[in-house]
């Protein structure tokens, strides 16, 4: 048994190509909302790879005062550089030691 197939009416014709525009639009809405959605993302691992590497560059910082302070006190507790091997020694250690 087979089917006859009925032509659809103008009105029918008219309803249908607008429910596809329709659809169109939604989907053209659909794909902005998932770029704005997508560039949030990536604004988002951004910030976040910053704020990483904003605290690295703090705590290097931090480290960095901390050696600095023991450098200090170091030498101002009469340590030198040795020239030949660049360490720190006692001023009664070594004869050619330079004062940094």
């Amino acid at each position: 048994m087979t089917k006859n197939k009925i032509p659809l009416t103008d009105i029918e014709k008219e309803s249908t190509q607008r429910d596809i525009l329709i659809a169109k639009f939604q989907i053209e809405g659909l794909e902005l909302n998932v770029d704005a959605t997508q560039k949030q993302i990536d604004s988002q691992i951004t910030l976040k790879k910053q704020r990483i590497e904003l605290m690295n560059a703090k705590n290097q910082l931090e480290q960095t005062k901390k050696n600095l302070k023991v450098l200090e006190r170091q030498l101002r507790d009469g340590h030198f550089i040795d020239k030949n091997t660049g360490d720190f020694v006692y001023r009664e250690d070594s004869q050619e030691g330079v004062k940094k």
